[in-house]
C-alpha cells in the first residue's frame, strides 16, 4: 500500500509540473496584429485575429496557431518547414504520390473508427501572399463530429513550407473566415 501511495504522490507531482509548464508555455494571446517569427531558415509574418494564440516549437510543430478557446475543440493551424526545394510546387506529385496519401488517410480512418466523407482534390491556387500554393485534404466523421483537415504547401525563398489545419465543421462555419485571413496573410520575408 505504501508503494502505491508513493507512486500516486510522484504522479501528482508530475501532473502539477506539467500544468505549471503549460501555464509558462510560450503560447501568447494575439490581437489583430502582425506576428513575425523565424521558422526554420526563413522569417514568416502573419496577421492574428483577436483571441487567437500561438506557440513556437510546440508538439513538434515549429509554429502552432489556435483559434479562440470554445471550451472543447479549437481551430488548429500548424506551420512546418519541409526542407524541400519549392521549385516544383505546381507539379501534382512534387511531395509524393497523391493516391498513396489517400490510402494512408483511409487506413488511419479505419484504425480510428472514422468515416471518410470526401477528399479535397489536389489544387494549385493562391493562398498565401507568396504566390502559388498547392492544397489537398479531406473531410471525415469521427465521434459524431465532422472534421476538415487541409494541407497548404507554399514557397518561401525557394524552400517548401506547409500549413496544416484541423477544424470541426461547426468551428469552420464559425471561424473559417478568420482562418482564411490568417492563411492569406502569411508572408515570407525576403532575405
Amino acid at each position: 500500500m505504501k508503494k502505491k501511495m508513493k507512486y500516486l504522490v510522484r504522479l501528482t507531482k508530475k501532473a502539477q509540473l506539467i500544468v505549471f509548464a503549460l501555464l509558462l508555455s510560450p503560447a501568447q494571446v494575439l490581437g489583430l496584429g502582425q506576428v513575425t517569427l523565424k521558422i526554420g531558415p526563413e522569417t514568416l509574418r502573419f496577421d492574428a485575429p483577436n483571441e487567437w494564440q500561438y506557440a513556437e516549437s510546440f508538439l513538434n510543430a515549429p509554429l502552432m496557431i489556435w483559434g479562440p478557446d470554445t471550451g472543447s475543440k479549437r481551430v488548429v493551424l500548424s506551420i512546418y518547414n519541409t526542407k524541400q526545394d519549392a521549385k516544383d510546387i505546381s507539379k501534382k506529385n512534387f511531395w509524393g504520390d497523391y493516391d498513396k496519401y489517400k490510402s494512408i488517410k483511409e487506413n488511419w480512418l479505419k484504425k480510428n473508427s472514422g468515416e471518410l466523407i470526401s477528399f479535397y482534390p489536389f489544387e494549385i491556387k493562391k493562398i498565401t501572399k507568396n504566390g502559388k500554393s498547392a492544397t489537398m485534404g479531406l473531410t471525415y466523421r469521427k465521434d459524431d463530429l465532422v472534421f476538415h483537415e487541409m494541407n497548404y504547401f507554399f514557397a518561401c525563398n525557394d524552400k517548401m513550407y506547409t500549413a496544416s489545419t484541423l477544424v470541426t465543421d461547426y468551428l469552420l462555419k464559425k471561424y473559417g473566415r478568420d482562418l482564411k485571413e490568417v492563411l492569406s496573410s502569411i508572408e515570407c520575408l525576403k532575405k
